[in-house]
Formats: C-alpha cells, sequence, structure tokens
C-alpha cells in the first residue's frame, strides 16, 4: 500500500523538523541579498521625492554613513567578495566538520556580521560586518543544500530540495515587507521628509539576526547527517541516528534501501578516493562544461542581475515613483511566482527552453527600464514611470522561471562524478566573483555614462545569453548523467542548437 503523506509525516516528522531549520539558511541568504534595497540609499542620502528633489537626511542621525559612491559600492560588492570566501572554506568545513557543525559556524558569523553593521559608525566597520554575512552565506549556500537531501525522507526529498531558490525568495521578500516597517524621518529638517523618507536599516540589521540565530538553536539539538557519520567510518552511529530521524526501528523495510547506502558508504571509507589533483585534471578535460559552468553566470550577472535584486528601490526612486518601496515588495512576488513554475515545468519544457525563454524575458524587461529612462533624459518621460515598474516585473518573473533555478543545475548535470563537487564549488565561486566585480564597477558606470545606457547595455548581454543557451547548452531532459556525458565525449560533438530532448540523440 502506498505510503499517504500524513504516514510520512507522522514517521518523519523529526527529519521533517531539520529540514525546516535548515531552510532558515537560505532564508538568511535572501534577507542578506535584499538588504541593500530599503536601505541604501539612506546610508548614502540619496533619497529623492517623486519629482526629482533631493530629500537631505541632514547632520541629526546616524544613518547616514557614505560620503561618496565608492563606499556604498563596497558596502553592497562586500557580501559577494565575502561569498567567494565562504564558498572556498565552505567545501572544507563541510567535509572535515560535518553538516551540522557548518551551520553551528556559519550562524554566529551572520549574526556578528548583523551587528557590525547594526553599531558601527566608520564605512569600513560596515563594510566588515557585510563581508561577514557573506562568509556565512557561502558556507550556508554549499552546506545547506547538502544537508536537506541527506536528512530528508525519500518520499519528500525532491520538494524539499526544490526549496532553497523558494525560500531565498522569501527571505527577500521578508527584507522589503520589513523596510516598509522602518521608516523614519531621521530628525531630518527637510521640509519634503515625512516619517517614512528613509530607513532605519540599523533597526533592520537588528532584525536580520533572528533567522541566524535560530538556526543556530535548531542545530544544537539537531543530528548530523547519517550519510556523513558512515563516511567517516561510524557506521554504528550513523544507522542509531537514521532511526533517531526516521522514527522507525533500523530493521524496518521502509528505511532498508538507506540502511544499504549507509553500509556501502562505510565499506567505501577505506578505499582510496580522487585527490584534488586527479579532480582537476579531470575537470581540465571538461573544457566545453566549464566553459558553459562559468559563461552562463557571468553573464547571467550582466543581464543586470545584482542591480535588480540590490538597487531594485533605488530604481524606482530615481524613476519618480510613488510608494519605491511597495513596488519593490511587490516585485519580489513575481519572482516567487516565476520560481513556482519553474520547480511545476523545468522538468517538462526542458532546461534549453526555459534558459532560452529567461534570457529573452529578461532581455525584455531590461528594455522597458531603458526605455523609460532615455525617454526621461530627453523630456519625454512624464506618467510613463509605469515602464520602469513593469519591465522590473518582466525581468524578475523571468529570472526566477528559468535561469534562476538553472544556474544550480549546471554543475550537477554537465560534470561526471569526479569532478561534480570540485565544478560546483567553482560555478558558485565565479557567480560571488563576478556578482562583486560588477556591483563595485556599477556605480562608476552609470556616472561616466548613463542610467538608459547601462540598461541598454544590459538588454544586448541578455540576447547574448540567449545565443549562447541556444548554441552550447545542451539539453539535458530526459537523460541520465552518463548519456549527458557522451554528448561531450564524441570526437565531433554536434553543437547543441541541433540536440533534441530524447535519449535517441545519444545512441
Amino acid at each position: 500500500m502506498p505510503i499517504t503523506f500524513i504516514n510520512v509525516l507522522r514517521s518523519d516528522i523529526r527529519s521533517i523538523l531539520y529540514v525546516m531549520g535548515s531552510l532558515l539558511a537560505p532564508l538568511a541568504v535572501g534577507m542578506a541579498f535584499g538588504f541593500t534595497g530599503p536601505s541604501i540609499d539612506t546610508m548614502r542620502n540619496s533619497i529623492e521625492a517623486p519629482g526629482g528633489h533631493h530629500i537631505d537626511i541632514g547632520p541629526n542621525t546616524n544613518l547616514h554613513v557614505f560620503s561618496n559612491s565608492t563606499q556604498s559600492a563596497f558596502f553592497s560588492a562586500a557580501v559577494t567578495f565575502g561569498a567567494v570566501i565562504g564558498s572556498l572554506v565552505g567545501g572544507p568545513v563541510t567535509e572535515l566538520l560535518g553538516r551540522r557543525m557548518a551551520f553551528l559556524l556559519a550562524a554566529p558569523t551572520s549574526a556578528c556580521g548583523y551587528i557590525i553593521v547594526g553599531v558601527g559608525e566608520a564605512p569600513w566597520l560596515l563594510v566588515l560586518g557585510r563581508a561577514l554575512e557573506g562568509i556565512s552565506i557561502g558556507v550556508c549556500s554549499f552546506n545547506g543544500a547538502v544537508y536537506i537531501q541527506e536528512v530528508s525522507p525519500s518520499d519528500l526529498r525532491g520538494v524539499f530540495g526544490s526549496c532553497t531558490q523558494l525560500i531565498t525568495i522569501v527571505g527577500m521578500i521578508i527584507i522589503y515587507g520589513l523596510g516598509m516597517g522602518v521608516r523614519t524621518q531621521a530628525n531630518s529638517e527637510d521640509p519634503l521628509a515625512t516619517p517614512t523618507t528613509f530607513s532605519n536599516w540599523r533597526v533592520l540589521s537588528f532584525i536580520c539576526i533572528i533567522p541566524s540565530g535560530l538556526l543556530f538553536v535548531i542545530m544544537l539539538f539537531a543530528s548530523e547527517t547519517p550519510r556523513w557519520l558512515a563516511t567517516r567510518g561510524r557506521l554504528d552511529e550513523a544507522k542509531a541516528t537514521l532511526q533517531v530521524i526516521r522514527g522507525v526501528p533500523i530493521t524496518d523495510s521502509r528505511i532498508a534501501e538507506e540502511v544499504e547506502a549507509l553500509e556501502d558508504a562505510a565499506r567505501k571509507t577505506g578505499e582510496r578516493t580522487a585527490s584534488l589533483t586527479e579532480r582537476m585534471r579531470v575537470l581540465w578535460s571538461c573544457k566545453r562544461q566549464t566553459i558553459i559552468a562559468i559563461a552562463v553566470p557571468f553573464l547571467n550577472q550582466f543581464t543586470g542581475l545584482s542591480a535588480i535584486v540590490f538597487y531594485q528601490t533605488t530604481i524606482f526612486i530615481r524613476s519618480g515613483l510613488q510608494n519605491p518601496n511597495l513596488m519593490s515588495f511587490t516585485v519580489q512576488l513575481t519572482s516567487l511566482a516565476g520560481n513556482i513554475l519553474a520547480l511545476i515545468f523545468i522538468d517538462r519544457l526542458g532546461r534549453r527552453p526555459l534558459g532560452m525563454a529567461s534570457s529573452f524575458g529578461m532581455g525584455l524587461g531590461q528594455f522597458l527600464i531603458a526605455l523609460y529612462f532615455y525617454l526621461d533624459s530627453i523630456g519625454d518621460g512624464n506618467g510613463l514611470a509605469w515602464l520602469s515598474l513593469v519591465g522590473s516585473y518582466v525581468y524578475h518573473f523571468s529570472f526566477s522561471l528559468g535561469l534562476g533555478p538553472l544556474i544550480y543545475l549546471l554543475a550537477a548535470e554537465l560534470f561526471p562524478d569526479h569532478a561534480r563537487g570540485l565544478a560546483s564549488s567553482l560555478s558558485i565561486m565565479t557567480t560571488w566573483l563576478f556578482a562583486a566585480v560588477f556591483l563595485l564597477s556599477l556605480d562608476h558606470a552609470i556616472e561616466a555614462t548613463s542610467m538608459q545606457a547601462v540598461f541598454f547595455f544590459f538588454v544586448v548581454i541578455s540576447f547574448v545569453l540567449m545565443v549562447f543557451i541556444w548554441w552550447l547548452l545542451p539539453e539535458t531532459k530526459g537523460k541520465t548523467l552518463d548519456e549527458v556525458q557522451l554528448l561531450f565525449r564524441a570526437e565531433h560533438p554536434v553543437k547543441a542548437h541541433s540536440m533534441g530532448s530524447s535519449n535517441r540523440d545519444v545512441e
């Protein structure tokens, strides 16, 4: 008789609670990404009224901390530089100390970062705090997915595994919602200032400690994953832990496959595994896969992803929209809708069609934003600020529908076993590195050219990305990992644009 959802809940309630607790990690990641959205314009005193008039925060507050665009750019980019470090140390920490301990180290690191941001006065202190948040993000991004896969009940593993991106978006929705609740007049003497003009980002920073604090407390009482214990030769402890988190005796037939997998992992503990040099050699032999795994995140960043994520409210302020914070909050809801649809369609329509449609939609969204700023620059923008709002809706929805989840699948599906872990680390690290470079150069690019020129550049890169996916990315839907490798091993590999999605392509 099939196991019903209620039966799964009854028998696996402990493991489900552990997974739900671990999802606080992507929630914290989303809140960290979205933090600058409602905060950065107050921090650098760049708030404008809908008519384009600057609203000065004045000297009677500690909320204005950045005196130039370079300082604010480093603050925004620090979280991504920190994530580069976190992604580099995340793998070794997770493997050496365990999944649970990685969370126990990452959570207080994030909390310390937010405390420094909440109380710091000097710009370098704020940048340091933001970097610590980034280190935690890098570790959690690597460790969270592994913990969820190894603790989740097999019946719910797919559902929980798909939740990481979804919960990250929920975190961004929460931070924008909270951003509307911590507005202040900040003792400004500007006649245009109201009680909702500025953001009390220091209060917001302390609120952001809550997910990390809860994650730390939950992981204090959580179990290490049985698979990690087994791979360390601690088979008896692994079986005892599995029995506890599944809520059934170790002899129960429902977990027989998991017990067998633990025993197999323990047997392989003493066997020789591929060294880092050997894995690097395998990775070097996968040149086409490596190009794809690096180029897609690179091009994706330069479609304006970080500009939209980190500076959404700023875009609406410069567009002259009423209630820019509320509009930014609604934009995040479109990301949520797109991600939910992606979970439904990514295994039905395939990676390439969704990736191409996503790139096209992102280019269309950026075109609408660029068009508004161009019309505004020549004096024809009156009444057209809605173009920037619609463009943001289209961009966020399109990204979440395709490229958002696709980027995380590339390394997992394109590389052979010995190179997959290294390729995942490389892909994650380069994603953060490109984001940091992008954020550091964005303000200077706008100052050197114009808003419309920068956004038209994003449009061009979006369509370059679409062509790249059509030309080089093979369709992996319906293929086993071995069949995917055959696509790349051919002496004269067929171009991706001529590859179908059926298994016959590799026969």
